[in-house]
């Protein structure tokens, strides 16, 4: 999907609906262009991703 988005065809749903809600193909669609732009952004750049640590 990064690569070639022209390329994803109705086959490709259909296969993903076979396993996901529409909701969650939407949720994985966007979280794949998060990450395909995040490390479109800080590949580039030597940058790495910092994390807040998470407090329990």
């Amino acid at each position: 999907m990064t690569k070639d988005p022209e390329e994803v065809t109705d086959p490709d749903i259909a296969e993903l609906k076979k396993h996901f809600s529409e909701p969650e193909i939407v949720d994985l669609h966007l979280l794949v262009g998060l990450a395909s732009l995040t490390n479109r952004f800080t590949d580039p750049l030597g940058l790495e991703l910092e994390f807040a640590e998470e407090k329990i």
